[in-house]
């Protein structure tokens, strides 16, 4: 380290007994230093060239003015970076400090912002640090959801924000993944408190060795689980996508400050750190380490994906598909399958047999009114709020039904659904039974205070084979008549049962539409 205290040292394998102020010249030396290591030794070139359809130009560090540029319009070079913040909006706007004279970009204000500029301190603190630390990495764009978007104004119509956050919520996959590196607010609460808070001091105690050498002994404050794992930032829907998507992240925690990317963790004390769920996250080219897996193991990784997202806050539960579409896309590509509602046509029996997360919880089907093209289909967990697990169906055990058809046998490896321009609701296609047992000892309902008419239909999905004298188990959907569309008797899901063979009768050629 050099007199003034700047880290000038080529390794970034040192060690401070204090904790430094975030945004301090150290500090950001240290960031520095990440982003050469990373940049130097495992770059992750974006796919394509991209830049989002507005960026904050923040200028430098002797300017405290920024103004909302259009990428198509500005002299951007297709070479220039951008960092991209992710955050908790938190408070409503309603309850913003008084000195705070722009939350978000509207419709009422965006010539404004974009001919005139604003100043750094009519802006949220979560904000304005963001532009402080990027202009500290001389970086000189910046992309923020809600100055980059235009947003509700709750004057008059909102059909210009709503068409503008349409196109842009589709563009969310790119803007993440071609970012030169998220900035990631982990303590930040709400976009009004900022997350460049000075430090709690940690105990030190300086000790000398028998030679004289001085060193420190301090308390471990390596914890990247809980900092940011278990974090408030991560418990918000948007942000899992925001991360997985993410080249590359800086965590500004409560204690530290954390980089990741897809060689790992590095840590502000100069430790290096691993964390499960951070290699798959972490993926700089998300996800590209799922396809070395077999088939059984990449099922593992985006399920546990898909139950850790249903556990995650939304503002709006019709945002619960719009969220993680990017990252869906991303995975379709990555295992050649197509699919769409968080269900993938290679795995289309295992990825149908989820359930409401325990006994005590419950799903609430989500209206989604005219939100989108079509209705989510009631077989997505998508079209519910609330936790999610699937089913436990041993890999080496299960015989699938192969009288189901899809709404995603038709379509090429890696389409989704929701961009096949078919205009039809997604349905599935099967045989349907009927359950003669009053109440299956293993019935699981979707809302249990909502009680299907008698007798329970069903759709088998698979059998688990012989096992010795053991009966083989159905695994089936709970299904009711949920009326008729051109004479046709549609029906919906409404959980999911284990059923004997004879707990049922089947009536194989009585196929209907599952919707």
């Amino acid at each position: 380290m050099s007199d003034s205290g700047s880290l000038r040292s080529n390794s970034i394998q040192l060690g401070f007994p204090f904790q430094l102020d975030p945004g301090s010249d150290t500090h950001v030396d240290i960031l520095l230093e990440w982003i050469k290591t990373c940049d130097d030794a495992h770059p992750s070139p974006t796919d394509e060239l991209f830049l989002p359809t507005r960026l904050l130009a923040i200028g430098n560090e002797h300017v405290s003015r920024v103004r909302l540029v259009c990428s198509r319009h500005e002299e951007i070079l297709k070479t220039d970076k951008y960092v991209a913040l992710s955050h908790r909006w938190g408070l409503p706007d309603q309850q913003q400090p008084l000195e705070v004279k722009f939350v978000s970009a509207t419709k009422e204000n965006i010539n404004k912002i974009m001919n005139e500029g604003v100043d750094d301190v009519d802006l949220p603190k979560t904000f304005r640090d963001a532009i402080t630390i990027t202009r500290k990495l001389k970086i000189k764009y910046l992309w923020i959801d809600s100055l980059c978007i235009i947003q509700k104004s709750g004057q008059g119509s909102d059909a210009e924000a709503k068409t503008d956050w349409e196109r842009e919520a589709k563009l969310m996959e790119k803007v993440f993944s071609s970012a030169y590196l998220t900035i990631a607010a982990s303590c930040a609460d709400h976009k009004f408190h900022g997350f460049l808070q000075p430090r709690t001091r940690r105990q030190i105690v300086t000790m000398r060795s028998d030679d004289g050498a001085q060193f420190h002994v301090c308390e471990v404050i390596d914890n990247f689980d809980l900092d940011v794992e278990q974090g408030e930032l991560n418990k918000r829907a948007w942000v899992l996508q925001e991360r997985a998507l993410s080249r590359r992240t800086i965590h500004f925690a409560h204690n530290q400050t954390y980089w990741e990317c897809g060689e790992g963790i590095r840590c502000e004390t100069f430790t290096k750190t691993e964390n499960r769920k951070a290699s798959f996250l972490g993926d700089s080219n998300f996800p590209h380490s799922v396809k070395a897996y077999k088939q059984g193991r990449q099922l593992q990784h985006y399920q546990g994906l898909y139950e850790r997202y249903s556990a995650l806050g939304l503002s709006y539960d019709t945002d619960r598909p719009i969220a993680i579409a990017g990252l869906e896309k991303r995975l379709m590509n990555a295992i050649e399958s197509a699919g769409g509602f968080g269900i993938f046509q290679s795995n289309l029996h295992r990825d149908l047999l989820w359930q409401r997360r325990n006994s005590e919880s419950t799903l609430k089907r989500i209206d989604f009114g005219a939100l989108h093209q079509f209705r989510i289909p009631s077989w997505s967990w998508m079209a519910y709020s609330g936790e999610i697990r699937y089913m436990n169906v041993p890999f080496d055990d299960i015989r699938r039904a192969g009288n189901i058809q899809s709404p995603f046998a038709t379509l090429s490896r890696g389409s989704s659904y929701a961009d096949s321009g078919l205009g039809r609701p997604a349905e599935l296609r099967a045989p349907i039974h009927t359950i003669v047992v009053e109440e299956p000892n293993w019935l699981i309902l979707d809302e249990p205070e909502r009680s299907p008419a008698r007798p329970l239909k069903c759709v088998i999905i698979g059998e688990s084979k012989h096992h010795k004298s053991e009966q083989p188990t159905n695994y089936v959907l709970v299904v009711s008549f949920s009326g008729k569309n051109e004479g046709e008797d549609i029906y919906e899901r409404v959980g999911v049962a284990y059923l004997k063979p004879e707990e049922i009768v089947r009536q194989e050629s009585m196929f209907v539409s599952i919707r």
